[in-house]
């Protein structure tokens, strides 16, 4: 057996030198993040934190907090934030919340509108509905204009206004019908060379080229190469042309617009006679219907839609209108009509009923084949070819999927080729890419969009406000535990039944002050215990008397949370102040706390506030018993401003210097979260030789993080642990079971300064 050896997982034959690069992970594992607070509550817009499509978490940083209040437009969700971002008006505290968890509790609707079909009332061909959520959703509106492209040109003329019969023709006048670029002419012979005047028959007779005796007068026509089309008369004042197949070399061609007669020029024939393309056609030809059953030749007009919110207007681009695909029928049978439908693009069909040769019948679900091009390339050889002729020279069919293409119902493919559009799918992209007020949704019907006057907007109707119970705060919490948090605040102070009659909430809302903030407490053990490893603390707010606020904390007793209780005067988002319940001021406090560093307390410390006031609570004679019983105060000093007077939780149990102080327990929760996570990320699922060597090394990195948190200032040194902020550590290893013990000295605030002065007496002597 041959020498080799196993180096950095490979195994080597070859002498050489050989070399591994290793980094240290210590150096490159920065301080967790801080400042992240989660907030719960309402908001009169956004979406719902249940809506099973748009709700859940939502996360802005700081910067993000005009996105914020786009999203939300006001309420307390959108208050809080405002708070959250510039609590303090204290140079101690340079920063507030960095970043921002919402979840709405309030379950609001969007609001809507369906547009339906022209002909057809009962057909909704667009389900519109708003961006955004809450009532004021319901001042949506918009009316929907003709595009320049209102109505498609098919393959029969009528003439464009009533004519009065007889209409004279003079010699040698023409008629130049265009098709496709190719002129086909009709010239006049008079006899005995004068003009002739005919009546309406006589004019349809002539046109189909044969020679009109009027008295004494005749006029014989003559069409150069072919003439092109049938005519017939049209109810007693017009005439119709419908484009005659086996003359006119309309095969080859892709766009339906192209098959018909896309042009007349007259000379000296009068401009009553002009013959113009519309969309009202003769039954005996080609019978076409906009709306209702579906468009027998697929009409669809382009559409303007102009959307209207408040001083907000969008103009939506025009759909372009255009044939994605052409089709027709080749084969034996001796009619064929094509169907396209389906309740959505995942099962919308493509078929075709062939009369005498049910053979040649296509029944093609469009998801199958990914673009305009691919079932243009399946139509045109299916059956071995010589069924179907299709042709696409749309721009985009590469790219455009089959399942966009508009429904359609028994058109008829045998008599004339037949133009596929994407309308209504040009219309939901343009507008779904575009607003920034509606989303749109095709329906699963035919027809052609309905017009709506300027004059007479129809407006969106069903949004809501919504309520909030308790259950909603209980899901937001629960969605916030799988999510890095610091902070954690309720934005509710009392019963929704009493917010009710304030008209701070929805009627049907039932929330209870009580089970929102036990809710929050065991939510914030939850997320701190051993196995969900995310230590967070709660602001909770309280809006009572005195001795019932004091009651609240004392039955709350959680090191977890503190408890705010009095009112507080700020700007509000129309720039105006306004008093706020106690969760406003918990949304201070609990900002001062994220933008300042951390274990940094937040006692006498100024808030970014205008006022503070309650209904019975005494801030000379009640402070003690307050801060006594559990409860956050802020006070206004002589000198001004609004501080906080001591930055304590509810513990209250006993004199515990950790449980009694929220940034003792913020700089505690840190140090267990950073150090925890940082040694995972090096050392979990990694393997040594030696056991000996791990344990040096989960040594050596615990020193060098314990530094960090030293030099950050979240531990402090003492005489006690020969100023390192910490002591006692070790390291053991057994298995794959690794424990790190340490004593760490947590920053402390400086509470009370203790003077102890003795008088003496003045002595004094001389010589």
């Amino acid at each position: 057996m041959s020498i080799k050896i196993s180096f950095n997982g490979a195994t080597l034959y070859r002498p050489g030198a050989y070399s591994k690069t290793s980094v240290n992970l210590i150096g490159g594992m920065p301080l967790s993040d801080t400042g992240i607070v989660a907030i719960v509550g309402e908001a009169e817009k956004g979406s719902p934190g249940d809506d099973s499509t748009f709700g859940g978490v939502a996360e802005f940083t700081s910067e993000q907090l005009p996105a914020l209040i786009d999203a939300y437009g006001s309420g307390p969700i959108v208050e809080a934030a405002r708070m959250l971002v510039q609590p303090a008006r204290d140079n101690r505290i340079p920063n507030g919340a960095q970043k921002i968890l919402v979840w709405k509790t309030n379950s609001s609707a969007k609001s809507s509108l369906d547009v339906q079909g022209m002909d057809d009332v009962s057909v909704n061909i667009l389900a519109f509905s708003s961006a955004n959520w809450g009532s004021s959703e319901n001042l949506l509106n918009l009316y929907i204009a003709d595009g320049s492209d209102s109505s498609d040109e098919n393959s029969v003329l009528l003439s464009s206004e009533a004519v009065t019969f007889p209409v004279a023709v003079a010699n040698n006048d023409t008629l130049i019908i265009d098709v496709n670029g190719t002129n086909y002419t009709l010239t006049v012979a008079t006899a005995p060379g004068a003009s002739v005047s005919m009546s309406q028959a006589q004019w349809v007779t002539l046109l189909n080229g044969v020679a009109v005796t009027v008295g004494a007068d005749t006029a014989t026509p003559t069409w150069v190469t072919v003439k092109p089309c049938v005519f017939a008369a049209s109810g007693s004042d017009k005439i119709s042309a419908t484009l005659d197949e086996t003359q006119a070399p309309f095969d080859k061609y892709e766009n339906m617009f192209e098959y018909g007669v896309m042009s007349v020029e007259t000379s000296n024939i009068g401009t009553s006679m002009k013959f113009t393309g519309v969309s009202a056609i003769d039954a005996s030809t080609l019978v076409i219907t906009d709306g209702g059953a579906g468009p027998v030749i697929g009409s669809r007009g382009g559409r303007i839609f102009i959307i209207n919110r408040g001083s907000s207007t969008e103009t939506s681009d025009e759909n372009d209108n255009e044939v994605n695909l052409t089709v027709r029928y080749i084969g034996s049978g001796s009619a064929c009509s094509l169907s396209v439908s389906g309740a959505s693009d995942s099962v919308k069909v493509l078929e075709t009923t062939c009369t005498g040769a049910g053979s040649d019948d296509l029944s093609i679900t469009l998801s199958e084949y990914t673009t305009v091009e691919d079932l243009v390339t399946y139509i045109n050889n299916f059956g071995g070819g010589a069924k179907y002729t299709c042709v696409s020279s749309y721009s985009k069919k590469s790219s455009r999927a089959s399942t966009s293409l508009d429904r359609y119902d028994a058109i008829d493919i045998k008599t004339l080729p037949v133009g596929l559009k994407c309308a209504l799918y040009e219309i939901e992209d343009i507008i779904d890419s575009a607003s920034e007020l509606v989303s749109v949704e095709r329906g699963a019907f035919y027809g052609q969009v309905e017009l709506i006057a300027s004059t007479a907007k129809e407006f969106f109707t069903g949004a809501s406000k919504g309520a909030s119970v308790n259950s909603d705060f209980t899901s937001g919490l629960d969605a916030f535990l799988g999510k890095k948090v610091n902070i954690v605040i309720p934005l509710v102070s009392q019963n929704a039944s009493v917010d009710v009659t304030d008209g701070l909430t929805d009627s049907g809302s039932t929330y209870e002050i009580d089970s929102v903030n036990a809710a929050v407490d065991t939510h914030c053990r939850l997320a701190s215990n051993t196995k969900n490893r995310n230590e967070r603390q709660a602001y909770i707010s309280y809006k009572a008397s005195f001795a019932l606020s004091r009651a609240a904390a004392k039955s709350m007793a959680s090191e977890f949370c503190t408890m705010a209780f009095q009112n507080v005067d700020v700007l509000n988002t129309s720039g105006t102040l306004e008093t706020k319940q106690p969760w406003a001021l918990a949304c201070l406090a609990g900002g001062m706390q994220a933008g300042s560093r951390i274990g940094e307390p937040t006692t006498y410390k100024y808030a970014n506030a205008y006022g503070i006031s309650h209904s019975d609570f005494d801030e000379v004679t009640d402070v003690a018993q307050a801060i006594d019983d559990g409860l956050l105060v802020v006070e206004k000093p002589s000198s001004g401003g609004y501080r906080v007077v001591c930055q304590n939780t509810s513990y209250g149990k006993d004199a515990s210097f950790v449980y009694n102080r929220a940034h003792v327990i913020e700089a505690a929760f840190y140090v267990s979260y950073d150090m925890r996570k940082q040694l995972e990320d090096i050392y979990i699922g990694s393997g040594r030789s030696r056991a000996s060597s791990m344990v040096k090394s989960i040594y050596t990195t615990s020193v060098s993080l314990l530094g960090q948190y030293l030099d950050a200032g979240i531990i402090v040194g003492d005489a006690t642990n020969n100023n390192l902020g910490f002591k006692d550590l070790t390291v053991s290893i057994s298995g794959s079971v690794v424990s790190v013990d340490v004593t760490i000295t947590p920053v402390q605030g400086v509470d009370f300064i203790l003077n102890n002065i003795t008088l003496d007496n003045i002595r004094d002597s001389i010589g």
